[in-house]
């Protein structure tokens, strides 16, 4: 690596954190690797989206050896992700996970407060099992 070489951008983040957990996992493959604007995000993470994240740069020479380890490191992450979810009953992967919608969202608040709370004793199941029928969650 040149003293002279430019540094890319190879990723951002919203958070410091995560971008600094991704420095870590760089240079433990040898490849050097810096971060741009984690003060400015740290000091007033509402200017996040505004000055577009946290850069997680690498010189130029190592961009895609940078690139090579991130997208294996997502990888890892998102099979990690579906082993977790899993029926506790049946350990079947076949898992429907039920999300709200905005409207649901405000409704169920909406009779929380006004019952007192009450309301939380007919919250639904957010997770169904399509292989032995269970709900949980």
């Amino acid at each position: 690596m040149e003293a002279t070489e430019p540094w890319i951008i190879v990723r951002t983040f919203s958070h410091a954190m995560e971008a600094h957990m991704a420095v870590g996992l760089l240079e433990g493959e040898g490849i050097p690797a810096r971060i741009r604007d984690a003060h400015l995000v740290t000091q007033d993470w509402l200017l996040s989206n505004a000055i577009g994240g946290v850069k997680l740069e690498v010189a130029e020479s190592t961009v895609e050896a940078a690139r090579a380890v991130l997208t294996a490191l997502d990888a890892e992450s998102r099979a990690q992700r579906a082993q977790t979810l899993q029926c506790p009953s049946c350990e079947s992967p076949d898992i429907a996970v039920r999300t709200p919608t905005r409207l649901g969202t405000l409704a169920w608040i909406i009779g929380v407060v006004a019952t007192g709370g009450l309301a939380l004793i007919a919250m639904r199941p957010r997770n169904h099992c399509r292989a032995c029928g269970r709900r949980w969650g």
